[in-house]
């Protein structure tokens, strides 16, 4: 489509926008200039529809660190279930060397064996590693989304230009 075009004029005190009726075949609306105020202002109404009101905010972020918590007891459980299983394959091991050592099994049994112990317990290993990187890898994610989602409004209702220009950036911490 077209673009937005914007600039300073009458000795850089009035700062306006409009089309840039780059698509002439496109009927835009915007051929008169518009001032900062009034796309604030535009910008203000569009932003009321995606305020999150206090009571919503508060349903959404308990429900988010009631999940948190309800996911986090499951891969603590898996955590715990493989390292239990590592456990027990060093266990077969440390076994498995007694029984080549005291010649109730012969040295290819034992490399058989070994081998197929130890690719159980390092896939034990990469199961632990992933549930420790998923504990809560969502949850930071979502819960800061929901946070800027209910300022948005209040920036652009009651902040100053700075705020306004940072929120736009996404460098105004909420």
């Amino acid at each position: 489509g077209c673009y937005v075009v914007g600039g300073m004029f009458k000795n850089n005190r009035y700062e306006l926008y409009r089309c840039s009726l780059r698509k002439r075949h496109i009927k835009c609306s915007q051929h008169s200039y518009i001032n900062k105020a009034e796309i604030d202002r535009q910008l203000g109404e569009q932003m009321k529809k995606l305020t999150i009101n206090k009571m919503v905010y508060e349903l959404l972020m308990e429900n988010i660190r009631t999940r948190n918590e309800d996911e986090r007891k499951i891969h603590l459980t898996g955590i715990d279930h493989w390292q239990r299983i590592e456990k027990h394959a060093d266990e077969r091991i440390s076994r498995l060397l007694d029984a080549l050592s005291e010649g109730m099994i012969n040295k290819v049994e034992f490399l058989q064996k070994k081998n197929e112990i130890t690719t159980q317990k390092y896939d034990a290993r990469e199961k632990i590693k992933h549930h420790k990187g998923s504990v809560g890898a969502w949850h930071k994610y979502a819960e800061n989304l929901i946070i800027k989602s209910s300022h948005i409004y209040e920036v652009f209702s009651e902040g100053d230009e700075a705020d306004k220009k940072a929120r736009q950036r996404g460098g105004l911490p909420c």
